[in-house]
């Protein structure tokens, strides 16, 4: 039983299903880490995931971080560092028993934001943070993880000259639900595709039978991502 359990558990943390059924981990477990190298480009922006040294100097907006549609789990913090040259965004008051894996990131013109299949297409977003289920579940075994994210990403990035304009952004992450007991035992619940709140990418629209239901310049297709709009004058 208990090698059915473990073989369970690393189908979730490397394949990322989204079905997860609920799955327990003993707390001498070793799950191994997955090395899956996600589209992002570390070059341009520093990623804070550790100690929570997020510093935000003028702060432009609040927005909640919602799964699964309807779910308010945690909030996004979007604004300027202390010297004005950085955008910074913060995922942070994570709810209890709720945790942020992998992050997207998008910042820049709407016209410019990766598309595919009348939606983003979250994987080709230029910024982020890669943690899986895998460096969850070792971080929460070792009381080592921390559930906030900074992204800082240099504001001259944002517009095609200058380090003045209107700009928008979009923050995906995954989130997983987990618990655990007195024991250490430790439940995968299951998993969530959480956006920062906003505006809709895809207004929904007539799909023909009266009723706006379909998502996405009038063909039905997309999805519920949502993104923000900021201006920096």
């Amino acid at each position: 039983m208990k090698n059915l359990t473990f073989l369970c558990l690393m189908g979730i943390a490397m394949l990322f299903t989204s079905c997860v059924k609920e799955e327990i981990i003993q707390p001498t477990t070793k799950v191994a880490l997955n090395n899956t190298t996600q589209e992002i480009n570390s070059d341009t922006y520093a990623i804070h995931a550790r100690g929570n040294v997020c510093q935000i100097g003028s702060l432009l907006g609040t927005k909640d971080l919602v799964a699964g549609q309807d779910s308010i789990i945690g909030e996004v913090n979007f604004g300027l560092s202390p010297d004005s040259s950085k955008l910074v965004i913060e995922i942070t008051n994570v709810i209890a028993d709720w945790y942020i894996g992998t992050s997207h990131i998008f910042a820049g013109q709407f016209a410019d934001i990766p598309m595919a299949g009348g939606g983003p297409k979250n994987g080709h977003f230029p910024y982020g943070n890669d943690s899986d289920l895998a460096d969850i579940l070792i971080g929460i075994q070792n009381g080592t993880w921390d559930n906030d994210q900074c992204i800082e990403i240099p504001v001259a990035d944002l517009f095609s000259s200058g380090t003045i304009g209107c700009f928008v952004t979009l923050v995906h992450t995954e989130a997983f639900n987990i618990v655990s007991n007195t024991s250490g035992e430790v439940t995968v619940l299951g998993d969530e595709t959480a956006w920062g709140s906003g505006s809709p990418v895809n207004t929904p629209t007539d799909d023909g039978s009266g009723k706006q239901n379909g998502k996405g310049k009038g063909k039905g297709k997309g999805n519920w991502s949502m993104f923000q709009s900021w201006c920096i004058l």
